[in-house]
């Protein structure tokens, strides 16, 4: 009998949008394996015996897109799938992302130089977290263009978040931005942000995967500082299981502490509010930011690996669970060859599930090729 699908997107329920991006021959692949993070989770699930594995405050989802610097530092960003779990799940993660990007990512296992690397990170830091994180040397090495140096040249040069949010203006003063404004510098407790900074310009939009957003433009009353860019994004609600839940009442606090933990200093002005019942996390927009493109050198793979598993050492260590750093290690010795055995069954059921996604788009969903022809 044919194994069930273990790792499903129903193309039904995709726009056509989304399926051009996710049939897309170079992109595709990695783009569905992003989509795919709390369905691979409850699979890492199923294949684990997890009764016994010690708990973290997890990361969630790191893998190499959610990796940026901006001019504050240098980490794993990105926190909407942060929760409480066991702390293996973010090592199959990572892993499964650097099979995925490696430039050999045909291969039908990692090599084993990447691997270890992830090994060596994660075992340093989380016996020594102090040691603090590494920093990845190409992305250090870039230099800010001239629009990036403040966020007035990014607006002025209407760079990326400044376009999208004027392609859907809305009124500075609209209720909505005054409600989620005042929640948002509630949650920092500097409620004199509202007599420093005046909404000069505010937009709607959405981030990669549909999330409505509000994006606000502050001008200080003094109009002697840079302008600052809040983004508020509606968070993941994702349904607490057996061993994965949220600790916090409001997922976008959810998302302050695994920022704590995880890239302290990297994201600025962080907070969270609500609004008609739906929650919200904020941080500003950083004129500045440079992520990974494309497949990665083995080099690159090892030295990602290595202040990756160091970020998660650093982060699990300092946020473990009813049980000694000495009981994860052991556990850590124990499980490791399984974490590895783990993240290539689970690429190796992503690729499976992705060629019968395409072929299905292909086969069942109308329209399909005219719609590729119209957008190009």
């Amino acid at each position: 009998m044919e194994e069930q699908l273990s790792i499903y997107q129903d193309q039904r329920s995709d726009k056509l949008s989304y399926i051009r991006r996710l049939v897309h021959p170079k992109s595709g692949l990695y783009l569905f394996f992003r989509m795919q993070s709390i369905r691979a989770q409850q699979r890492y699930a199923e294949l684990s015996d997890l009764t016994n594995t010690p708990s973290v405050f997890l990361h969630g989802n790191p893998h190499i897109d959610n990796y940026a610097r901006t001019n504050t530092g240098c980490g794993m960003i990105d926190f909407d799938r942060s929760r409480i779990g066991p702390y293996s799940w973010d090592l199959v993660r990572l892993l499964s992302s650097l099979q995925l990007r490696w430039k050999d990512h045909k291969a039908s296992e990692l090599d084993e130089r990447i691997i270890q690397s992830v090994h060596d990170g994660y075992v340093s830091r989380f016996n020594a977290p102090d040691l603090g994180y590494e920093t990845l040397a190409s992305l250090a090495a870039v230099k800010p263009e001239k629009w990036q140096l403040s966020t007035n040249a990014y607006l002025e040069a209407n760079k990326k978040w400044a376009k999208k949010m004027r392609e859907n203006p809305i009124d500075p003063k609209d209720l909505r931005l005054m409600q989620l404004f005042s929640g948002y510098t509630e949650s920092r407790s500097k409620q004199h942000h509202l007599e420093i900074f005046d909404i000069v310009e505010a937009g709607i939009c959405s981030g990669s995967f549909g999330k409505p957003r509000f994006l606000v433009v502050l001008s200080s009353r003094s109009h002697q500082n840079d302008k600052i860019i809040l983004d508020f994004k509606e968070v993941y609600q994702d349904v607490d299981s057996k061993f994965f839940y949220n600790p916090y009442r409001n997922h976008g606090h959810r998302m302050v502490e695994a920022s704590h933990l995880y890239a302290p200093g990297v994201e600025q002005r962080i907070g969270y509010a609500q609004l008609a019942g739906q929650q919200y996390w904020v941080r500003q927009v950083p004129p500045f930011q440079v992520k990974l493109k494309g497949n990665l050198p083995t080099a690159l793979c090892e030295e990602f690996g290595y202040c990756v598993g160091a970020q998660l050492g650093i982060g699990h260590r300092r946020s473990l669970l009813f049980t000694k750093p000495e009981k994860l290690m052991n556990h850590f010795k124990q499980e490791w060859p399984r974490v590895i055995e783990l993240s290539h069954k689970m690429v190796k059921e992503l690729r499976r599930d992705y060629k019968i996604y395409c072929n299905q788009v292909k086969n069942q969903v109308m329209d399909l090729v005219e719609f590729f022809e119209d957008e190009d």
